[in-house]
């Protein structure tokens, strides 16, 4: 992930002033270091202006990327990550279904023993073969009205991408 995307995403700034400052800084004291000022002090005015060329340039790179990331989201590409229609409590929505579906399998013990005992080995690879495809279709059924839930939530206006004073809205 770029700098751009993880302020874009933790709604922070990296300040590229200070970022320049501190090179400025550190820069300068490079001479002192050595101890030799009156050797180092032309080759780091030259170098100072590449670098300082090169964190400017930087900075114009890392404005337009953030440029594109508002552009994605005033189009809706850009999905929420927390709140209570972002992607992380829809994932553990999810999880939830998947695991009350899979929950559900000691229920069908019986039908599981009825099947060992009608065709042995065969009935039951064919009896799980018919769990594991009602567990399909259940957890697809359960994503499904979720995902209507989403789409019924953003055409209300309830799905905010938007974060203000550093919470979602």
């Amino acid at each position: 992930m770029n700098l751009a995307s993880f302020d874009f995403v933790t709604r922070e700034t990296t300040n590229f002033d200070k970022v320049i400052g501190a090179e400025t800084k550190r820069l300068l004291a490079e001479p002192e270091a050595t101890g030799d000022t009156t050797a180092a002090a032309p080759a780091a005015d030259s170098g100072e202006a590449g670098r300082l060329r090169t964190a400017k340039a930087d900075r114009e790179v890392y404005e337009a990327e953030l440029a594109k990331l508002a552009l994605a989201e005033k189009r809706k590409l850009v999905l929420p990550i927390a709140g209570k229609h972002g992607v992380e409590e829809a994932m553990i929505r999810v999880a939830q279904k998947i695991v009350a579906t899979i929950d559900r399998l000691p229920a069908r013990a019986g039908d599981v023993t009825a099947a060992a005992t009608r065709e042995g080995e065969f009935g039951v690879r064919k009896m799980l073969k018919e769990l594991a495809r009602q567990m399909r279709e259940t957890v697809g059924r359960e994503m499904r009205l979720l995902q209507a839930e989403g789409r019924t939530a953003e055409v209300a206006g309830l799905v905010e991408n938007e974060i203000e004073d550093g919470e979602n809205a």
